[in-house]
């Protein structure tokens, strides 16, 4: 009689979509892999504590802090006419003073003497690659940022490139005075 109810069976779970076949199906139980993992808790907080020192102490004692200071310097010319007004074709000649200035700030000319002054173990390429030279819109005044580990040091190397770029500019350009607005800090 057992026999004659087992093609039923599997006509049943055919019907409802179940499979004759055997499947691979693994069954979890979320409760009991709670239950392990909150068995383990100290092993989760010491791992936790253990990232949370190598982090602070890596960034403590392997990277060093960078400090960027900045001054500004106005670069004065004298024009032909006396009008007081900015039109459009002096507008772009202090543009291309400014990227000319640019240019000679963080060229040899400037970097090699600020070495020399400040007694830098440094070259010249170096030096030139932490400083930052932007042109405020419109306007013949020039931004200058240094950076350096060493907030004192960053302010010295900076006032001096402010002042050796103000000689170099006056001694290159036809530019009548370069004039430092704020000094660094």
């Amino acid at each position: 009689s057992g026999c004659a109810t087992m093609p039923l069976l599997y006509w049943e779970k055919w019907r409802k979509g179940a499979t004759t076949e055997k499947t691979d199906e693994i069954e979890f139980d979320l409760l009991q892999i709670a239950h392990h993992v909150l068995k383990k808790w100290w092993i989760i907080v010491l791992v936790t504590l253990v990232f949370a020192v190598d982090g602070y102490l890596g960034s403590k004692m392997l990277i060093s802090p960078k400090y960027t200071t900045d001054c500004r310097i106005y670069i004065y010319q004298k024009n032909d006419k006396q009008s007081v007004t900015m039109d459009y074709t002096n507008l772009q000649i202090a543009t291309q003073i400014c990227n000319d200035c640019e240019v000679i700030i963080t060229g040899q000319n400037v970097t090699k003497v600020v070495i020399d002054n400040l007694n830098l173990k440094m070259s010249a390429a170096s030096l030139s690659g932490r400083i930052e030279v932007e042109s405020e819109a419109n306007t013949r005044i020039l931004q200058l940022k240094y950076t350096d580990t060493d907030p004192k040091r960053a302010a010295a190397i900076l006032n001096e490139i402010c002042e050796v770029a103000a000689v170099q500019i006056q001694d290159l350009m036809a530019v009548d005075a370069v004039k430092t607005i704020y000094e660094a800090e």
